[in-house]
């Protein structure tokens, strides 16, 4: 009996560091291009000074979103940006709000985006590249556990780095950071297991990393 039980211990300790090991490999491309993002984004700050990340449309986005978090009809209607309004606008708020409960800022909420627009747009992009990032993890998993296999759910994921100069995207204050991350969810909710045996869509969480 006790063979058994240290048997079945092991078997478990088997496929939990298997399901771990394919968790760590699933996350090497998305915190990688996280990196990439942060490194490259630094060289583009501050937003008014660069010529393609500028300040068109970066700050059209954190005004109107400003201006609908006090109910403002948005006045930048000629782009397909409408959630990403109302996400800076949720995002510029909570991050005055944080603010001006620890008094970094005695302003109100406009004032303070105001006088200092760069610091908001930046913990903005700091939220994109956040969805962006685990985005890009969910999508390798379900890839992964749908098809059964690690290596679909990570070769799933290559296909981001060929952004390649583009990769700044991820993080930017502009619609294609929400459409990235949109792709990624719509794809990842369409992933169905390919073979009608559940049991075999999932046995890569009991299979060890190579």
């Amino acid at each position: 009996m006790s063979d058994v039980k240290i048997s079945d211990s092991l078997s478990s300790d088997y496929r939990v560091f298997g399901t771990f090991a394919s968790l760590v490999l699933l996350a090497v491309l998305p915190l990688t291009v996280g990196l990439v993002v942060v490194l490259a984004g630094a060289s583009i700050l501050p937003y008014f000074t660069h010529t393609e990340f500028g300040y068109d449309p970066a700050y059209a986005y954190l005004f109107n979103g400003m201006g609908l978090m006090r109910g403002f009809t948005p006045q930048h209607v000629d782009h397909p940006g409408t959630p990403l309004q109302m996400l800076t606008g949720v995002v510029s708020f909570a991050d005055w709000s944080v603010r001006w409960l620890f008094g970094a800022t005695t302003l109100n909420f406009e004032a303070a985006v105001l006088n200092d627009s760069e610091s908001y747009l930046l913990t903005i992009s700091i939220v994109l590249l956040i969805l962006n990032v685990v985005a890009l993890f969910y999508l390798g998993l379900k890839i992964a556990r749908s098809s059964g296999g690690l290596a679909v759910g990570m070769l799933a994921q290559a296909g981001y780095p060929l952004f390649a100069s583009q990769l700044p995207r991820f993080a930017y204050v502009s619609p294609e950071a929400l459409t990235i991350f949109s792709a990624a969810v719509v794809i990842s909710g369409s992933a169905k297991p390919t073979q009608p045996n559940s049991r075999s869509a999932a046995t890569w969480r009991s299979r060890p990393a190579r």
